[in-house]
């Protein structure tokens, strides 16, 4: 039903606040397809909550990389947003592996990426290191 209305162009006005939290629970619970369709109408990610955290800040603590993958893909997110505590979602991300892999996909889409793009190139799904492991523990 969204899809179809954004297709005709309607409107969707959500107060700042509003969508902040929204957002963030987004990103905490991996709800891709939503973020898709925020992406499709529009919706401006760097818009953070209470805490000053953006939904990449969830998607980060709750390591979910193919959330991070697709705003670093398919959106402007900057990911040096700063939350109330001065930390970046780069800082939430507990894996190492994780972090670099991110960053190389930041700096791919601003040109900045110096090295082969080979590895940044597969789908999200196949992803260097643990991250199919713990997706398939969490399924």
């Amino acid at each position: 039903m969204v899809s179809l209305l954004l297709d005709k162009n309607a409107l969707f006005v959500t107060p700042k606040s509003k969508l902040g939290d929204i957002l963030c629970l987004k990103g905490k619970i991996n709800d891709l397809k939503s973020i898709e369709l925020f992406n499709k109408a529009g919706a401006d990610f760097s818009i953070k909550n209470y805490d000053g955290k953006t939904l990449a800040h969830f998607a980060a603590v709750e390591e979910n990389m193919d959330m991070l993958t697709y705003l670093a893909r398919e959106t402007q997110f900057d990911f040096d947003i700063k939350d109330r505590l001065d930390k970046t979602p780069y800082d939430e991300i507990k894996n190492a592996e994780y972090t670099e892999t991110l960053k190389k996909l930041v700096n791919q889409r601003k040109g900045n990426d110096t090295e082969s793009s080979n590895e940044i190139d597969r789908p999200p799904t196949e992803l260097p290191g643990s991250f199919l492991a713990n997706i398939r523990q969490k399924l």
